[in-house]
């Protein structure tokens, strides 16, 4: 059941066929059900509500902040969001700073059978793509459906870039690495989708969205310096312990675990993309020295950040690469 757009805003219906056919000399011209946007919200963006009729949509907030409304329900926007709609759904904007999403329009018949039944098997999926994330589930998490760390962001606007550039080449063989690499892309944010479950206590809360969204933007716009959680807690008006509390209760852990792994997952992947010295990773990923970067990676991971630098260039290759804290859980570093 969706709700009724609110009076004073244009309602406009929009089609998948009619996105195609407007994508002239893409590879939507020969067929393929993907269609590839850049949405900026400005002017009378607000204004218009848009009921998406037979088409599966994937936002990915690029940069800018302001609220996305889906279905009625309001999440704040932050780089590095990501939403997914279904058919059948309504969105519009209430307002906007220079908000900017990468959009990914498709139908689920682009892809066959079996990779569609493997898809949905797949918990994260489910999560992220199917009926189960409905606004008023309790797979809502933090207000939004994802949000990306910055390695993982870097990742997803790379594959971005690449769908944009071979959906519009218009080419046979470009088609098939849009579809390809979206595939990735998709298979990509299911298992991060998958790793951010939510517990009861990070069901998001009311009124507490805007806080933690602003939090995160200064932590993840900061970790690379000597941030201390008291200034993250006064940029956001509250108390240490009020702020450790509700940022807690809607990621599922605390601001200084928060902080501590934007800082190992930026360390390792300098480790093992650049010929960096430690003491030059250390700096640039927000650790005091060398000696304090190693004891931490070390902790996170098991593994040396030698090792880590010589375990990346023996899997060159071999795909993307995953840290694995002692406890068994995993974070997507590229």
């Amino acid at each position: 059941m969706h709700l009724e757009s609110p009076p004073s805003k244009k309602l406009v219906v929009h089609d998948f066929t009619s996105l195609q056919s407007e994508a002239v000399g893409t590879c939507a011209s020969l067929g393929l059900q993907l269609v590839v946007l850049s949405d900026v919200v400005a002017g009378d963006a607000g204004a218009i509500t848009r009921h998406h009729r037979d088409f599966f949509s994937l936002y990915v907030a690029r940069r800018g902040s302001g609220n996305h409304l889906i279905d009625g329900k309001s999440y704040s926007v932050v780089r590095g969001d990501v939403f997914v709609m279904w058919p059948g759904m309504e969105h519009w904007f209430d307002g906007g700073d220079d908000l900017w999403f990468d959009t990914i329009h498709f139908q689920a018949e682009m892809f066959d059978e079996q990779t569609q039944d493997i898809l949905a098997k797949m918990a994260g999926f489910s999560a992220l793509m199917l009926a189960d994330s409905a606004p008023d589930s309790n797979f809502r998490f933090g207000g939004r459906w994802l949000h990306l760390t910055p390695v993982a962001y870097e990742q997803v606007s790379t594959w971005m870039s690449e769908i944009r550039d071979e959906w519009r080449s218009g080419t046979l063989d470009g088609m098939l690495v849009c579809r390809a690499t979206f595939l990735r892309l998709l298979i990509f944010l299911a298992r991060a989708r998958a790793k951010s479950a939510p517990t009861d206590a990070a069901i998001h809360k009311a009124g507490h969205a805007a806080t933690v969204a602003a939090a995160i933007r200064y932590m993840e716009d900061g970790f690379a310096g000597p941030l201390r959680i008291e200034q993250v807690a006064s940029a956001v008006f509250l108390s240490p312990d009020r702020f450790t509390e509700v940022f807690s209760a809607e990621v599922g852990m605390t601001p200084r675990a928060y902080v501590r792994r934007l800082r190992v997952e930026r360390a390792v992947s300098l480790l093992q993309t650049t010929e960096l010295t430690l003491a030059t990773v250390a700096e640039q990923s927000g650790f005091a020295d060398a000696a304090h970067l190693s004891r931490v990676v070390r902790e996170v991971t098991g593994d040396t950040p030698r090792t880590v630098r010589l375990r990346a260039q023996q899997s060159a290759g071999r795909g993307r690469l995953v840290l694995e804290s002692r406890n068994g859980d995993t974070t997507p570093v590229a």
